[in-house]
Order: C-alpha cells, then structure tokens, then sequence
C-alpha cells in the first residue's frame, strides 16, 4: 500500500518531497511551467555594471533585431541558458552585445571596443580550452557548436567576412557529427549562412546549389492543402481555359491569388511582426511563381523568354512593395538620402528578394527603387550586407544600359543588350566582390567579370 501525501505546492519543489528525497509527482506538467519571457532568466551571474548593461541592451535590443520576423528558440532562450552554466558562452554574448550596441549608433566612430575585445578574447580562450579535449566530447558539447555560431555573428558585424566564412566551414563540417538534442536549433542557423555564403562566396563552396535549402523550405513548410507549386503548374499549362480573355498580367495576378497566397486571420489588426512575417512568406511565394515561369520557359526563343519575363512586372511590383513595407519604407520618398539606423538581423529578410528581382526585371524605375531601398535600408542580414547588394544591382543596370539612351521601360533594353547566367563571388584575400555573366544572347561560351565598388 503506498500512502499519498497532499503536495504542499511550494516552488520550486515541493518541501514535502524534497525534504526525504523522493520526486514530486504532485504537479501537473502545464505548457506554463517553461518561462515564457527571456527576462526572466536570472542575471545575476553578470557580476559587473559593465556586462549587466550589455546583457540589457542584448536582451531589449539585440534578440528582437536578430530572430527577425519570427521567434528564434536558439537567441530566446537556449544561448542565453548556456551562458548561465558556460562561461565562454557567456563571455561570448557580452562582446557581441557591446558589438551589436556600437553597430546600431552611427555616431560611435570607434573601431577599437575595448570592453568587447576583451570578452571576445575570454571567449575564444575558454572555446580553445573547451575543444581541446576529446572529439567525442566535442560532439556531445552543445556550447562548443552555440559559441561558434555567436563568433560567427561577432564577426560579421565587424565586417571580417573571411573568418565568418572560415567558422562556418568547420561549423558545417563538424554539424552533421554533433550528438545533442539542440542539433535542429544550429541547423536552422547554419543552412542560412550556407545560402548566404554561396550567393555571395562561392555558389559551389558546399557542394550544392544556393537554392536547394531555400526550395525546399519555401515548399514543405509553406505547402497547402493540394500543393500550390503543381496547382500553378497546372495553371500555366492551360491559362487560357482558366482565365478566358484575361490580359496577361491580369492572369499574373490572378494567378498569385489561387497559389494559395496566405491570409492573416485574425480577429484583431495583426502585429507588426505578424505582418511582416506575413509579406516575408508572400515574397518568397511570389519568387517561386516567377521560378515555375522560368521553368516553362525554358526552352522558347530568345524573344519568348524576354517577352514573358518583362511580363512578370506585376509580381515584381508587389514582391518590391511588400520588401518596403518591411523596411518601413512604404512612404518614404525617392529623394531622400538619410538611411535608416543600422540594423543587423539573421533571417532572410528582404535583401535576397530585392536582388532576385532586380536581376530579373528589366523595368528601369522598379531597378532604381530597388537600389534605393537597399542603401537606405543600411542593414545587415547574416552575410548579406544591403549596400553591398546596392552596388551589385546598380553594378547590372549600368551592364544592360550601358550606350542606351531615353531607357523609360524594360521594352527599351534590347536583347543584345541582357545579360544572364549572373552568379556572384568574394575574393576571401582581395575582399573584392565580382559579378560573373554571360549575354543572354550569342554563342559565347566565356563569362565576363566586373569587380563591384564596395
């Protein structure tokens, strides 16, 4: 017979139970048991005013700005457990805090942060130390791949892309190894910079296409009921059945609407953050309908392919209207010049979309937007620096224009004129950003490099 005694409730434990060693099974396990907000992890192991404040400023600043349009398990939560229990990894979040504070006041001139070089030495130090046992060890270690991942980010933000990319090699090399539960949460993080890295490196540098990762997100996290990529397939095997005497781009835009283009449903007006979360999903849905086109098209003419991708102007306006709402920029005028106060996010954000349209849309206003919202923009997106992306794409309208006049619309740009087959490189010694290119039209079988003013 086993006698059972009324929890007394007290927390964290009931004393009942502890007081003679046995488990309390007198709670019941609630989905509010977890903390739910990151300000309630104790701050108490930041011993010094100087790492408190910068702990602040990480958690009101730093999370919001890095997870995005969506909560980030690893930032929420998970590094900042580590950091209570590692000291590297604790280390490690104060410098990239000091780091992340400097980078979003323009008037601080500094290059030298002292008290950051002084954490991030502590931290590599005590990474050194932690990764010189065995490799066993390494791999079960969930602070070893956390503290690699927050160096990664001290690194960009001082603009040392070579050894963010050096880190994110080993990271990537030692990732598919690691035996911890946390292995989906450095997942979610690496793949980014593995797309970021082979748009901007080397689309070759891992051994697999820029794009495998993001088709494939794009498809099964967002698929709806009947699969919306072979419904549009279906849909632009037979338009003209579907849509009658629709105009082409009317077919265009109704065609956004039936690929099952999500819908915020609330009973409320939608947070910011739920809304551009929203317009971050509707862009990339937009981009892959433009894929498919490109797919269909593959083998017409010259002309066909021109004709139907000038065509595609209507969903390239909304995928360019969506990025500004995002930015913030939707009622900005064209003339200013002021950008917006540095900000340096890690999720795919909108630096990607806007250079994906511009090196496909021919239409000269909607290209000059482009490069104006990404210079005001003034933001980085883990290996994706906005300015950077401003050139490359002012870099392709001065290629296409070049000994053109009176270019009032993309029917203007002849097709000697296009160029196609663009990848991007980064000269890891030069620190020199290339473009690569062929004509879209002639038997040329050699690609022509521009070097791209940084």
């Amino acid at each position: 017979l086993v006698r059972r005694i009324k929890c007394d409730e007290a927390r964290p434990s009931c004393q009942k139970c502890s007081s003679t060693g046995r488990k309390c099974d007198g709670y019941i396990t609630t989905g509010e048991s977890t903390p739910k907000r990151t300000q309630e992890l104790s701050l108490n192991v930041y011993k010094s005013e100087e790492e408190s404040s910068a702990i602040d400023f990480f958690l009101r600043v730093s999370i919001p700005q890095f997870t995005g349009n969506s909560p980030s398990e690893f930032w929420n939560r998970h590094v900042l457990q580590l950091a209570q229990q590692d000291v590297g990894t604790r280390h490690a979040l104060v410098a990239l805090a000091h780091l992340h504070r400097d980078f979003t006041n323009p008037q601080n001139e500094s290059k030298h942060n002292q008290p950051a070089l002084y954490h991030y030495d502590a931290a590599i130090r005590s990474h050194i130390s932690s990764v010189s046992g065995e490799m066993q060890d390494i791999l079960k270690s969930s602070s070893a791949m956390s503290t690699a991942i927050v160096f990664m980010c001290i690194e960009i933000m001082q603009g040392h892309l070579a050894s963010a990319v050096s880190l994110l090699q080993r990271s990537v090399a030692i990732l598919p190894r690691s035996r911890n539960q946390y292995v989906p949460l450095y997942e979610e993080f690496i793949s980014r910079l593995k797309i970021h890295a082979q748009r901007l490196v080397d689309k070759n540098m891992f051994g697999s296409s820029p794009f495998d990762h993001a088709s494939k997100e794009v498809v099964m996290k967002y698929r709806q009921p009947g699969d919306w990529r072979s419904s549009c397939k279906e849909l632009l095997r037979d338009c003209s059945a579907i849509f009658g005497e629709l105009s082409f781009e009317e077919r265009i835009q109704r065609l956004c609407i039936m690929s099952g283009a999500p819908k915020i449903a609330h009973k409320n007006s939608p947070t910011s953050r739920e809304a551009a979360a929203h317009n971050a999903l509707h862009m990339r849905r937009l981009l892959e309908i433009t894929n498919i086109f490109d797919e269909e098209a593959a083998n017409t003419s010259d002309n066909e392919r021109a004709a139907l991708n000038d065509s595609l102007l209507p969903l390239y306006r909304i995928t360019v209207s969506l990025a500004e709402a995002n930015l913030g920029l939707a009622n900005s005028d064209s003339q200013e010049t002021t950008p917006l106060a540095p900000s340096f996010a890690l999720d795919m954000g909108v630096i990607g979309p806007l250079y994906e349209v511009a090196r496909r849309c021919r239409d000269p206003n909607l290209r000059r937007k482009i490069v104006h919202l990404l210079r005001m923009s003034n933001r980085h997106e883990g290996l994706l620096k906005s300015s950077t992306y401003a050139n490359i794409v002012q870099t392709i309208i001065d290629i296409e224009e070049a000994g053109l006049t009176d270019v009032k619309s993309s029917s203007d740009i002849p097709l000697r004129s296009r160029i196609s087959q663009h990848c991007l490189s980064f000269d890891l010694q030069r620190l020199k950003h290339t473009i690569s290119y062929k004509p879209l039209i002639g038997d040329s079988k050699d690609f022509y490099h521009r070097d791209i003013l940084t």
